[in-house]
């Protein structure tokens, strides 16, 4: 299965992704990859979300824009009320819109949770890639990579965790799993070819480097250490780990 880009909307392009995750795992979002539904950004600031005191205009949105809407709200319910308080009929009110619209993007409650979770766990690697994609030296790469991890915990880290914990069925683990090894194989082709290492040591490599963003930006955020110095250090554990066992130097440029 490949993802197309078709607009600027669209962070990942032409990217194998598992066929056994059924729908595209590209996210399709009207707002950055770090951006998010108004709660999430009002809790990034440290700020409450105002009581609404009238139903505010209708603006008309495409389909695709509409569905964003719509898991934004979810998003917002999950982050007030928990994944127990998401139901149809709370997204609807959330977003303003009837039943029946929701009903008509999400077939079930179960449907409309499984898109908020495959939307934001996608977001992690949306973020990263177009990064690590990029041009400049490896560091500069890698340094793009955990800059913008850092950034979507920045704003989405009390999401996640709270899917993280409610969500840990067979079903959910097993999406985990697929999304894992699909980094694994794309991230360890564009770095091993680049450090001309086997597939097999590239994917080990791959997983080296995403365990190192996780473990930094976690004590990052629970500990309110440093931004900047834990970024700097979380790249120089991986640029020094690239260089100590390839003997390559990742702020150089190679052919």
């Amino acid at each position: 299965m490949f993802c197309r880009a078709t607009s600027r909307l669209m962070v990942r392009s032409w990217r194998p992704v598992p066929p056994e995750l059924g729908r595209c795992a590209c996210t399709v979002v009207g707002r950055a990859a770090t951006g998010g539904s108004r709660a999430m950004n009002k809790r990034a600031a440290g700020a409450t979300e105002p009581a609404k005191s009238k139903r505010k205009k209708r603006t008309r949105l495409d389909p695709e824009e509409r569905k964003q809407y719509l898991l934004d709200a979810a998003a917002d319910v999950v982050l007030e009320q928990g994944v127990n308080g998401l139901t149809m009929e709370s997204v609807a009110e959330r977003a303003d819109v009837s039943r029946a619209l929701a009903y008509f993007y999400f077939e079930s409650r179960t449907d409309l949770i499984r898109e908020l979770y495959g939307r934001e766990f996608g977001r992690l690697y949306d973020a990263m890639l177009p990064a690590l994609e990029g041009a400049g030296t490896l560091e500069e790469r890698l340094r793009g990579t955990v800059h913008a991890y850092f950034e979507v915990v920045r704003h989405r880290h009390d999401l996640y965790a709270i899917l993280n914990a409610a969500l840990d069925g067979p079903e959910y683990r097993r999406d985990r799993r697929l999304r894992y090894r699909w980094w694994e194989e794309y991230v360890g082709e564009l770095v091993g070819g680049q450090l001309h290492v086997e597939p097999s040591v590239a994917r080990v490599l791959a997983v080296v480097l995403l365990d190192i963003n996780a473990r930094c930006a976690l004590m990052w955020h629970r500990d309110r250490l440093d931004r900047e110095e834990i970024e700097n250090l979380c790249v120089q554990l991986q640029v020094g780990g690239i260089r100590e066992a390839f003997g390559i130097d990742p702020t150089q440029r190679y052919g």
